[in-house]
């Protein structure tokens, strides 16, 4: 026997596609159809049955059984958008069951039955609820089990068993059934797997976009044929359908909201789903009329300690890793022996594994650590749960302690940081949670120890704005505290995060007041990396002002303070400075001394930030000596490696460079290219916030070349599509303009 489970939420298979697969109808099987993301938010359950009847495909047969009849015809909603032809709304899931039953009925010649088992809470009810469908009488000194075997032991049909869910423990009885009798096919939804021998699960997530908004539209003009949409509220609609998780039985009761509400107005409302999608059709199941009831049908069903999970698991944001689960779920309980904490651990794995079967969890098992979420609609749900336990307070103190642990592991610059930069980037949404409620709590120690680890990252990513926002806020909080909370070494690197952000963004003067700020609490408490960090901000703000000589003092100091405390990574970085420093001065010699040592420095240690923009300072000195052809080769190289990483600040002034050694190399073809790379240079900065002009006399020798050689209409088209290239796009015209410039 084979066992094909089709359940909905999480990963994009089979509502895609115009029919399951014909082969899941060879051999004996059990499809379970509509897993919770869309079994719970199916409009009708019974939706085929009525539809069926009103259309003729059901007919009475001699024995009072209800059967979908092989010279019948079939009238099933598209399964790619659950509208039907006439209009009526019909579920994904019922859809898909539509469209199996009625691909179905040639090959089966006994006919296919439906089975409604909504209304059922006993399983042993369940045999006799198929016997009563598929017309058997049954005798009162005789098993009900075995009069049905004896009954569908010749016959070739289908059954279709719909609303499973609250009677699972059937499943033993539905697989001898379908074992002893060989020509019977059997079509379960439900929103778990049976977890049968042989089972096959085939998820179904929630609508794509497109189909989404067609069915909102529809549904919005079947109580509003007024409704006019311009091409404005294309994003609106997706917006609307994205919040409510692209669910059919949510977009349902949303679209009928537009008699009432804009679009805009609509959107807004729906921070808070629950609330307001409470008006389903009166037709409709009870338990389908209102979003929460039907969330709250599913989570009625779980035990008390898998509902205490399904709480507590809504303080995540985007997800979390099982080790975050572990961390922040579990319970709190000193355990006197390793066999009571592992028993704990096993209790709440399997409480998880149960969220995950019924899909009030979704699971992403393709990385090494499998990582679980909610689609937001459930969760919001959980929070309401969570609220309502009295453990809110609790919880959220864990997450925010989790996550100060996790940037504080991830955060530091170490050998090896994509990967962890990687995971930083996929913890995001938690840490912005948790640097949000160490704000509103004012606890400003908890929320640095969280905030300073990730300067590098915000940093290197070009994340200024956000950054600086969360450093700005913490710091003064910690301010206003008077007696500190936070240990000195702690603001200094909070103070050194910021300024990186500051000096970006061409604010200097901030920038100086605090590293004087910091410099003077390194020195009081002998923090030598502190000093170091500080002095070399210090030699950048001067190199700015054109202070080289102040720059150089500054650079040197630093490099000596680093390398007394016995800091050489950060002295790596100090040679870079260096190295910058020298080119600005026409020393080129020393610059590539420099540049080339920082540069073997970040190779050694697979910093890949560090290579790309070491890479880029000697294309720089390249071009400035006139070898535009090494400067070129010099700037393909890092241009790989940008693709790795997301700082479009950084990239821009990569882009500069390969600008400038294009001009040099003259080559009058890549002018276009030039034109687009001079615009992509401006968005780039943009997207992070820097509006001022170029300052590299080169570039801005080289973009007045190109510009001058092209018509002006033609130079300003190329321009405006440069600036509107995403980064990754930026990044290909350049590898393309470099290799034929090359070739050239």
């Amino acid at each position: 026997m084979t066992v094909t489970s089709v359940v909905e939420g999480g990963v994009q298979v089979a509502i895609g596609i115009e029919r399951p697969p014909d082969k899941l109808l060879n051999g004996g099987w059990i499809a379970n159809i509509g897993g919770y993301s869309q079994r719970l938010f199916a409009s009708r359950a019974d939706t085929l049955r009525n539809r069926c009847q009103r259309v003729g495909v059901t007919r009475r047969q001699h024995d009072g059984s209800t059967r979908l009849g092989e010279d019948t015809r079939c009238h099933c909603a598209n399964p790619t958008t659950g509208a039907s032809d006439d209009g009526d709304f019909v579920s994904q899931q019922v859809a898909l069951v539509g469209q199996v039953a009625e691909d179905a009925l040639a090959d089966f010649e006994d006919g296919v039955y439906l089975v409604p088992l909504a209304a059922l809470s006993d399983p042993m009810l369940v045999m006799q609820t198929i016997g009563e469908v598929v017309g058997l009488r049954p005798k009162p000194d005789e098993l009900l089990a075995r009069q049905a075997v004896a009954y569908l032991a010749d016959k070739h049909l289908l059954l279709i068993l719909d609303n499973c869910e609250q009677v699972v423990d059937a499943a033993p009885h539905i697989s001898a059934l379908l074992l002893a009798c060989p020509r019977l096919k059997a079509l379960v939804t439900s929103r778990e797997a049976l977890r049968l021998d042989g089972e096959q699960v085939v998820p179904v997530a929630p609508l794509a976009d497109e189909a989404a908004r067609e069915l909102f539209i529809q549904r919005a003009r079947a109580v509003n044929p007024a409704m006019e949409l311009t091409p404005d509220d294309h994003g609106l609609l997706t917006a609307i359908c994205r919040r409510v998780d692209q669910l059919p039985l949510a977009i349902e009761l949303a679209a009928p909201w537009t008699k009432t509400l804009p679009l805009s107005a609509l959107l807004e409302r729906l921070s808070s789903p629950l609330d307001l999608l409470t008006s389903g059709r009166r037709d409709a199941p009870e338990r389908q009329r209102a979003l929460r009831e039907t969330i709250a049908w599913s989570v009625r069903l779980l035990t008390p300690n898998e509902r205490r999970l399904f709480g507590r698991l809504a303080s995540f944001v985007g997800g979390a890793t099982l080790s975050a689960v572990e961390a922040v779920c579990g319970d709190e309980v000193e355990h006197e022996t390793a066999h009571e904490t592992a028993h704990e651990t096993a209790q709440m794995l399997m409480a998880l594994a149960r969220l995950v079967e019924q899909n009030l969890v979704l699971a992403d098992r393709r990385q090494h650590e499998p990582r679980f979420w909610m689609l937001e609609t459930i969760r919001d749900y959980a929070q309401e749960d969570l609220r309502a336990s009295g453990e809110l307070a609790m919880i959220q103190r864990r997450h925010v302690g989790y996550y100060a642990q996790v940037a504080g592991q991830l955060g530091r610059l170490h050998p090896g940081q994509d990967a962890r930069d990687q995971q930083l980037t996929q913890e995001m949404a938690n840490i912005r949670a948790a640097l949000g409620w160490a704000c509103e709590q004012r606890e400003s120690a908890l929320g640095l120890r969280i905030a300073t680890p990730l300067g590098r990252f915000w940093y290197s990513h070009g994340a200024f704005d956000e950054g600086g926002r969360w450093l700005r806020t913490l710091l003064a909080l910690d301010a206003e505290a008077g007696a500190r909370a936070i240990q000195p070494h702690v603001r200094v690197m909070a103070l050194y995060s910021l300024i990186l952000m500051t000096l970006d963004q061409h604010d200097y003067a901030q920038a100086e007041a605090l590293a004087r700020e910091g410099l003077a609490l390194a020195r009081q408490h002998d923090d030598g990396a502190g000093v170091g960090n500080m002095l070399t901000e210090l030699g950048h703000i001067a190199e700015a002002r054109g202070d080289l000589d102040d720059a150089q003092a500054f650079f040197e100091e630093g490099f000596a303070s680093f390398r007394v405390s016995g800091h050489e990574g950060a002295a790596g970085r100090t040679l870079s400075s260096l190295g910058n420093l020298a080119r600005a001065r026409g020393d080129y010699a020393q610059a590539r001394h420099h540049l080339e040592q920082a540069l073997a420095w970040a190779r050694a240690r697979n910093f890949s930030w560090a290579i790309a923009s070491g890479l880029v300072s000697l294309g720089h000195v390249a071009c400035e000596e006139g070898q535009p052809l090494r400067a070129l080769a010099l700037y393909h190289e890092s241009l790989g490696a940008y693709r790795t990483l997301s700082n479009p600040a950084s990239l821009a002034w990569c882009l500069e460079g390969v600008v400038v050694a294009l001009a040099a190399v003259g080559n009058r073809e890549s002018h276009p290219s030039m034109a687009r790379l001079c615009g992509a240079i401006v968005g780039l900065r943009q997207r992070v916030g820097i509006v001022s002009a170029a300052e590299w006399a080169p570039f801005v020798q080289a973009q007045t070349t190109v510009q001058q050689a092209m018509a002006a209409d033609v130079f300003e088209a190329a321009y405006q599509a440069g600036m509107a290239l995403a980064p990754e796009r930026s990044i290909t015209e350049a590898l393309i303009a470099t290799d034929e410039s090359a070739r050239a």
